[in-house]
Formats: structure tokens, sequence, C-alpha cells
């Protein structure tokens, strides 16, 4: 289903974004906190304020954090036959 939704290579992010957050409780957690943080804002929250940009700063570390772990997962055949 993914797969038909985002593309093979949407997939494939998706699966090994999957991976990472199983397999690093750090990242799964910090994952948590986000989600947590994304629903506790709601219409009163000032969409430019402190507060969201804030939570987007975290949102993009927490982001690059998952994809230095993606990258260090991959073997150099996968970096191989992956295009980038």
């Amino acid at each position: 289903m993914t797969e038909r939704v985002f593309g093979r290579l949407g997939a494939a992010v998706q699966t090994s974004v999957f991976i990472v957050l199983a397999t690093h409780p750090d990242l799964r957690a910090d994952a948590d906190r986000l989600e947590a943080a994304d629903a506790a804002l709601d219409d009163s929250v000032d969409p430019h304020g402190p507060r969201v940009q804030e939570l987007d700063e975290r949102h993009c570390a927490h982001h690059k954090a998952l994809m230095r772990a993606i990258e260090a997962t991959r073997t150099p055949q996968a970096t191989a036959d992956c295009p980038r």
C-alpha cells in the first residue's frame, strides 16, 4: 500500500525510518516526545510564535538524526544501488 501511495523510493525511506525507530530507543523516545508536543498544539497557538518555531527546530534536528542513523546502517551494496 505504501508503495502505491509514495512510490518505491518513498516506501523504502518509510521502511528505513521504521527500522531505525525500532532499533534506536533514543530516537523512538524523541519521536514520541515530538508527537506529544504536536498533539498539544491547538488553534490558540500562534503559528509564527516561538513555541511553534522551537517545535519546528526540534523536528528538523530529529529528522537529521534519523537520516544519519539510516545512512549509518546502509551497506555499500545498498548505497551503490540506490539513487540519490
